[in-house]
């Protein structure tokens, strides 16, 4: 992301995976923008070096927040909380309110099963499931990059 020009966008905190990647992204001469929630801004959590750290007062605000800002939505592997986000971004890019690039990086099989679940969901007719549309399932670095280029023009 950094070596493109691109920005970093997410949750603002300073430990686990996503505060290495913000990390990463500033050494390489990206931005890296914070949203976090006041009740998680202190100083054990909050990633003090970002070139914006905005703070709001919940979750839902935190999403909206990052859902405005956001040309493409990328899920690492990662929890209940992730998987809440990235599931939200499926479901208002079905209903037409999303129209970024979602993709949630399949590291080692680790959402094999969230990928067979969509299938699953699309096989009953409730979900018109098309992977290069409403969701991509990479399992690879150049594949993440390919899918979020295809959608924000980045060649």
């Amino acid at each position: 992301m950094g070596k493109n020009g691109h920005t970093l966008v997410y949750g603002g905190g300073r430990k686990g995976l996503m505060g290495v990647v913000a990390d990463a992204v500033l050494a390489e001469g990206g931005k890296a923008i914070g949203v976090i929630p006041a009740f998680l801004r202190t100083p054990e959590e909050a990633h003090t070096g970002l070139t914006a750290l905005y703070t709001v007062q919940t979750m839902a605000e935190r999403k909206a927040r990052m859902r405005e800002m956001g040309e493409a939505f990328l899920a690492l592997p990662g929890g209940p909380g992730t998987l809440e986000e990235i599931t939200e971004i499926i479901s208002l890019k079905r209903l037409g309110k999303v129209t970024a690039p979602c993709l949630i990086y399949n590291v080692e099989g680790y959402y094999d099963e969230l990928h067979r679940a969509c299938e699953k969901m699309s096989e009953a007719g409730f979900l018109a499931y098309d992977s290069r549309e409403l969701v991509q399932f990479p399992t690879s670095l150049e594949a993440v990059v390919e899918g979020i280029g295809q959608g924000i023009g980045m060649e």
